[in-house]
């Protein structure tokens, strides 16, 4: 006898036929209750995290560029740019003002320093964007790069840096990142007095250079990062300037200490032994 053929003669049978039925009813409230509960649940569920929106987003990398130390900004008719550094990091801003739209934002640069000025080229990216910058900062070329195809260059002239301090304009050396502890502590070391007009100031990796003036007389201090050591402390150095460059060079027995400066911002350190160099870095 099939399982059907049971259920229909007991069906037939008054008592089984109620008990049956109640049977039905206890399954429907279960499944009514099931139903309400998870209803319930889903209700008062929060509600799934929405992803934050661009103007958020934007807002939060302005307020991270507003940290960033500005090094340079220029226009071409179709660009606007901004190179500056934040937390140690060369960083490229690129606004299209045609399509008023922002093409490149915090993108990684490096500074290359040459004879002819000073090459910024990006670290990362399908297209290559090379910015150059005469040594005097009176032109400003952008070239935006796709394989071998030069897709926009442009060179902007008669755009002059901003001028240098001077010793009627003090300016206090840059506040040096939380991650940099032995740079911190050399602030105090390379400044002997808060009335000296520092007229450049610029690291490498290994070193910290500060060129100031003091008693008439154009000085050096030179910090080693690396040992924590003050190598160089107010030494009067030999100042020779061109249209392009200002050099620094103190002599020490068998060494010579030499710190270049331009006008936009480029510097080098070269230290020599007699005739070989045994140093040889860009500043930033």
């Amino acid at each position: 006898m099939s399982k059907i053929q049971e259920i229909q003669i007991s069906l037939q049978q008054p008592a089984l036929k109620t008990r049956f039925k109640a049977r039905l009813k206890l399954k429907k409230a279960v499944g009514l209750s099931m139903l309400t509960f998870w209803g319930i649940a889903a209700a008062i569920a929060p509600p799934p995290a929405q992803a934050e929106s661009w103007q958020e987003r934007a807002m939060a990398q302005a307020s991270g560029e507003a940290l960033g130390e500005t090094l340079l900004t220029f226009e071409t008719p179709q660009y606007a740019v901004r190179l500056f550094r934040q937390r140690g990091i060369l960083r490229l801003n690129l606004y299209n003002r045609q399509t008023d739209r922002v093409e490149q934002r915090g993108m990684p640069m490096q500074q290359t320093v040459i004879d002819t000025g000073i090459i910024y080229t990006n670290l990362q990216g399908e297209a290559d964007y090379t910015i150059a910058v005469a040594p005097d900062g009176s032109s400003y070329e952008l070239k935006i790069q796709q394989g071998d195809r030069i897709t926009y260059s442009q060179r902007i002239q008669n755009q002059q840096a901003k001028p240098a301090p001077t010793e009627s304009q003090p300016v206090a050396p840059p506040a040096e990142p939380p991650s940099s502890p032995p740079v911190q502590q050399s602030a105090t070391a390379l400044q002997p007095s808060l009335d000296n007009a520092t007229i450049a100031r610029f690291q490498t990796p290994k070193y910290v250079v500060r060129i100031y003036s003091q008693d008439d007389q154009v000085r050096m201090n030179l910090y080693n990062r690396r040992t924590d050591q003050v190598e160089l402390k107010a030494v009067a150095v030999k100042s020779t300037s061109s249209p392009s460059s200002t050099t620094y060079a103190y002599l020490s027995g068998n060494f010579i200490y030499t710190a270049t400066v331009m006008p936009i911002g480029g510097y080098r350190l070269v230290v020599t032994q007699g005739d070989r160099i045994i140093y040889n870095e860009q500043g930033y």
